[in-house]
């Protein structure tokens, strides 16, 4: 299959996206403001070693590679320019090299201390927003059925070709529809 690079950034969107659903449907007792007060070092530990860290870690590492390829592709949005032009940005790469690359140390502080902010959270969600907003103005051109002339190619954006061909998993919340 021939797929524009556009697409083919848009699959590890649709990662980052279903990673982001596990990490929002496995809450943990830990997060409530008030268990959080006083936590001992090991809920910590069970908190980013658990199933929520691991989709928090694959969530972030995934947005990442959507952050990496949207800036090797060169390409332009007002609202994700502005975002990428965040500090941010470098937390989120260790986030995908502490994911993805192995380290002989279990965690980074440097990098605990950096996406543990709410700030960094909210950053996160912006991101995600921003390129689900991107992608769901890019249209795509599917090429006409046979015996058609190319005048019948019909628009669709990337997000209902994708929705076609990949359904989303049951229970998905309707901000992450794609």
């Amino acid at each position: 299959m021939n797929a524009s690079p556009v697409l083919s950034l848009y699959r590890y969107f649709v990662a980052a996206s279903r990673m982001q659903h596990h990490f929002e449907a496995n809450p943990v007792p830990l997060e409530e403001p008030q268990s959080a007060k006083g936590a001992d070092p090991d809920r910590v530990l069970e908190l980013f070693a658990g199933p929520r860290g691991n989709f928090m870690y694959y969530w972030y590492g995934s947005l990442y590679a959507v952050v990496e390829g949207f800036q090797k592709l060169q390409l332009s949005d007002q609202s994700i320019d502005a975002l990428l032009g965040s500090p941010n940005v470098n937390a989120l790469r260790r986030c995908r090299n502490g994911a993805f690359h192995f380290r002989p140390t279990y965690f980074s502080a440097r990098s605990l201390k950096a996406i543990s902010t709410d700030e960094f959270v909210r950053w996160v969600r912006e991101v995600m927003d921003a390129f689900r907003g991107y992608f769901e103005r890019q249209p795509r051109m599917d090429p006409p059925p046979q015996g058609l002339p190319p005048s019948s190619l019909v628009p669709e954006t990337m997000a209902d070709k994708t929705a076609r061909l990949v359904p989303p998993p049951q229970g998905l919340p309707p901000s992450l529809k794609l």
